[in-house]
């Protein structure tokens, strides 16, 4: 009783200290100036003491007041900064009550004396100018060789997932800029997996305005978010570049680089790959570091309008393509064993007046899947169905894409541009397969074979795909007022063909005739499509606020499909020809 008795006690008593010490803390305090006058919207910050290391930020309110809630317990540092304030800083240690209290924290006025001292000693880790978030590279640690990715990981605000999406305060970021450029595409991971984090020495995170409100003057309300990353000077000019290598056992290798030169006017890219690991070909993400900062340009496709489900036809038919030709090339891990091979090249042009943008790349994979099954069936009757089979694939699947954009700035109010894209494709695949069913009894190790299946099926394809666009926009002298002209013309081709054989034998028929039944087909496909379309804008201010758009839409589209089928066995070759012609008409 009384061991027990004690250790009551000794339960109670921890129970108490463990109470008193909480986990998590709230920090809190007002900034004001020397007449206790509140500064609102002061930038407040936590930093670790031990290496400033930026823990989160807050702006106050009107009345000066911020808060930090869900604190861990820790030493740390906290950092006040308004304009025309010398910045103020205190060290706060976490405490044994739950809320800290710091009160009024009193920052003084910036005099002509203490100016110079001021600049050279207050370059805060972050700041706010609007709705711009700057961040001090140079204030976030981070290993030697490390990429932007790498140091956007330490921003607080800033969250990137395993396959490098970026998010910022909870949005997507649509695009990283480069001192202000597009860098090696729209991708935000194109730059951020690419540049060291050394060559940076200033993070902006901002809201953009869509490229549709850049081109007409329109404010269309619409925000997304961006990323600037400003180059230190010695960085502004030269080029960098890496490889990556693997081997393994079974002769397994993997070979992957790139290298990248650029200045204030011209990029130019290389990249090229081969392995045997079932990496896939070239991915979307290499697809982006070659093609630059002029590749990706929203509104190019020369369509104005409402676009997507908002559009009124007028006449038949629908734009299946849209004239974009501009795939990605396919990457992504498969069943069996592929060999890869991808090879590009990049050049971009980048001035006032004239900006270019060209590419050219391969890309090539081939799959082979050598697979065994096997499957038993159990019926009520104690008999055993069992089914065994082999096959063996092989896919190969290869792309040439080059693509042309040539932007043209007249003057200050009108520009013209240019764009070409080419794919040519080419695949085949082959699958052989042999399947042989066996019937038995529960208990009986005899068996006996019921019917065996063979199969050869082999498919052909290649496609060649053409598109010319061109592109007039124009601004006038009154503010909002502006219009736009496009014509395109798309061609798409494509040839197939697959042959389907299949010889089924049935050794317990009863008649001779269904002992054997055999399917040999040959099937193609021939699609030929020819596109016309244009398009007119043109965009009048009412008010500061208000502004008129009218559009009009104009396709005409004609489609050649012969499709032919032979069955090798019985009838002779038989095709069809469909000749489509689609038309269509959009005004608003």
């Amino acid at each position: 009783m009384k061991n027990l008795l004690l250790l009551s006690f000794f339960c109670l008593s921890f129970t108490n200290i463990f109470a008193q010490t909480p986990s998590r803390y709230q920090l809190q305090g007002t900034a004001v100036d020397t007449l206790s006058a509140p500064l609102p919207l002061a930038t407040v910050m936590l930093l670790q003491r031990k290496d400033s290391s930026l823990i989160n930020f807050v702006r106050a309110n009107d009345k000066g007041f911020f808060i930090f809630k869900n604190i861990k317990k820790g030493d740390y540092l906290l950092k006040i900064s308004f304009v025309g304030y010398i910045p103020f800083q205190k060290n706060v240690l976490t405490e044994a009550t739950e809320i800290i209290d710091l009160g009024s924290l009193k920052m003084k006025p910036i005099t002509k004396e203490l100016f110079e001292v001021v600049v050279r000693t207050a370059r805060a880790p972050l700041t706010i100018k609007g709705d711009t978030i700057e961040y001090n590279a140079a204030s976030f640690k981070v290993p030697p060789g490390s990429t932007v990715e790498d140091l956007l990981r330490k921003l607080p605000g800033v969250q990137i997932d395993a396959n490098g999406n970026i998010k910022a305060q909870g949005k997507e970021v649509k695009k990283v800029l480069v001192d202000g450029k597009q860098f090696f595409g729209s991708d935000p991971k194109a730059a951020t997996q690419n540049l060291p984090a050394e060559a940076i020495t200033k993070v902006q995170v901002y809201n953009d305005q869509s490229e549709q409100s850049k081109l007409t003057g329109v404010d269309d309300g619409k925000k997304e978010k961006a990323i600037n990353l400003e180059l230190k000077e010695e960085f502004k000019k030269g080029g960098f570049g890496k490889v990556t290598a693997g081997a393994g056992n079974i002769d397994r290798i993997s070979l992957k680089g790139n290298y990248n030169k650029f200045d204030k006017t011209n990029q130019f890219a290389l990249i090229g790959l081969t392995n045997n690991t079932n990496e896939g070909g070239m991915s979307w993400d290499d697809y982006q570091d070659l093609r630059g900062s002029n590749a990706f340009n929203f509104g190019d496709d020369g369509d104005f309008g409402f676009g997507g489900g908002n559009r009124f036809f007028f006449g038949g038919g629908d734009d299946q393509d849209g004239g974009g030709i501009d795939i990605p090339m396919g990457s992504g891990r498969g069943n069996g064993f592929s060999n890869n091979v991808g090879l590009g090249a990049n050049y971009n042009y980048d001035t006032k007046k004239n900006k270019l943008s060209s590419s050219y790349f391969y890309n090539s994979t081939r799959t082979i899947l050598d697979a065994i099954g096997s499957q038993q069936t159990f019926l009520p009757n104690n008999n055993i169905i069992s089914k065994n089979d082999a096959s063996s694939t092989n896919n190969f699947n290869g792309n040439h894409r080059g693509s042309l954009r040539y932007e043209k700035t007249i003057d200050s109010l009108n520009t013209l541009v240019f764009i070409n894209k080419t794919r040519l494709n080419a695949g085949n695949s082959t699958l052989d397969n042999l399947t042989l069913t066996n019937n038995s009894e529960l208990g009986n190790p005899i068996s006996s074979v019921s019917n065996s299946s063979t199969r050869n099926n082999a498919n052909n394809i290649s496609r060649f795909d053409f598109s010319n666009t061109l592109i007039y926009r124009k601004k006038f002298m009154k503010k909002g007022r502006s219009m736009a002209a496009s014509i395109t013309n798309v061609i798409n081709n494509s040839d197939g063909s697959a042959t389907q054989e299949s010889f089924n034998k049935f050794f317990q028929a009863k008649t001779d005739n269904e002992v054997i039944k055999q399917i040999g087909q040959l099937q193609s496909t021939a699609t030929k499509r020819n596109q016309l379309k244009a398009s007119l804008l043109y965009i009048e201010p009412l008010s500061k606020t208000f502004f008129w758009e009218t559009f009009y839409n104009f396709s005409i589209r004609n489609d050649k499909v012969d499709r032919g089928s032979n069955d090798k066995t019985k009838s002779p070759n038989a095709s069809v020809t469909l000749i489509l012609y689609f038309f269509e008409v959009f005004l608003f």
